[in-house]
Parts: structure tokens; sequence; C-alpha cells
């Protein structure tokens, strides 16, 4: 397992790392609220226009979303919330709700709806949000769901929640800690829960 987790990180670090590659959009946007967004007055305006394109490029603007509706203005008040709670613990579960419920309001109350009528935030957009903004938590996306499926079925006494709580992050962090000489080879350039993102949704991704 061990070996496996460090192989898995590394050919995903290979392919974000080929220029242009559409894995760099979440680095280029963490490091644009981490290193700018978070440290001086730069305007919400960019901050968005970055949130949105990284969004866009991991998948949240498919047909079917909400967020093919509207522009990129539409994440400006996301950005303030985030910039509001980015001085506080950020993988406190409870400053995590909080973000998780202000950004489903004002999605609710202001995108545009989808052509089912739905404009309705839902776990895998808000944990795409906070991985590229916070990088706080892993992304539950399909391909991170079915590498922690995976990962159940061939280690069912360390079973991890599929699903976006409390209970599951705490269950992710003691893999990653139990697991840390494996990852702390990668921790200089990643947060913690991106190399967790990272090795499931590639477990899931090469399992399909």
């Amino acid at each position: 397992m061990n070996n496996d987790i460090k192989n898995t990180l590394q050919s995903f670090i290979d392919l974000e790392e080929q220029e242009f590659h559409r894995f760099n959009s979440w680095k280029t946007c963490y490091q644009y609220f981490q290193n700018t967004y978070f440290k001086d007055e730069s305007d919400d305006d960019t901050a968005a226009l970055h949130l949105g394109f990284y969004l866009a490029s991991w998948g949240m603007y498919r047909g079917s979303t909400f967020l093919l509706q509207n522009d990129y203005t539409i994440h400006i008040e996301v950005v303030k919330v985030i910039k509001k709670y980015s001085v506080n613990d950020i993988y406190d579960f409870s400053v995590i709700n909080e973000i998780k419920e202000q950004i489903i309001k004002h999605y609710y109350a202001n995108a545009h709806k989808n052509s089912k009528g739905n404009n309705n935030s839902t776990d895998t957009l808000i944990t795409k949000i906070l991985l590229g903004t916070l990088g706080s938590v892993p992304a539950y996306d399909r391909f991170f769901v079915n590498g922690i499926a995976l990962h159940n079925r061939e280690n069912p006494r360390q079973e991890i929640e599929k699903k976006f709580s409390k209970k599951g992050l705490l269950q992710l962090n003691k893999f990653y800690i139990d697991n840390i000489n494996e990852f702390e080879k990668f921790e200089s350039k990643f947060p913690k829960m991106k190399l967790v993102d990272m090795y499931f949704w590639k477990l899931g991704f090469d399992n399909e």
C-alpha cells in the first residue's frame, strides 16, 4: 500500500507538471488565493475569475450544471466569504460547514438555474471550491468517491466514509497520518488534503 501511494501520487503529479495540462488549473487557482488574494487587497473580480476557470477546467460547467447559466461574477460573493474565513482554522469542520452554508445560500438566492430549474449546490461543487481556494478538503467527485470505495474493499478494517462529513474528513486525516512517510515527500508543494484528493482520485480514475 505505501509504495502504491507514492507511485500513484507521482503519476498524478507528472501529468500536472506538463505544460498547459488542465490539472494545472488547480495550482494556478490555489496559488493565487494563497499568495495574493488572502494577503493583500487584490480585487474580488480577479479572484472570482480564477475560481470560475478552475471550476470549468475541473468539470463544473458541464451542460447540466447551473453554473453554465452564469458568468464568472456569480463567484464574487463566494470568494469574499472564503477570504473572510481564511484567517480561521481551515481544517475545523465547523468553519468548513459555515463556509458551505453561506455558499449554498448565495448560489440559491442569486444564480440562474439550469434547464431543470435547479441551482442547488452539490457537495462536489462545494468541496471543489474549498480545495481550489483553501486546500482544506478533497473534492468529493465521482472518481474520488470511487477511489475510496476501492480502498474500502481492499481494507475493510480501515474503511473511510464516502460522503462529505466530519467523520469522513477525520478518517482521511488519520489515513494521511498513518501513511505520512509516503506523503511527506510531496508536502512542500501541496497541502495535505490535496495530496489525499490526488491519491484517491487517481485510484478511482484508473479503476474505471
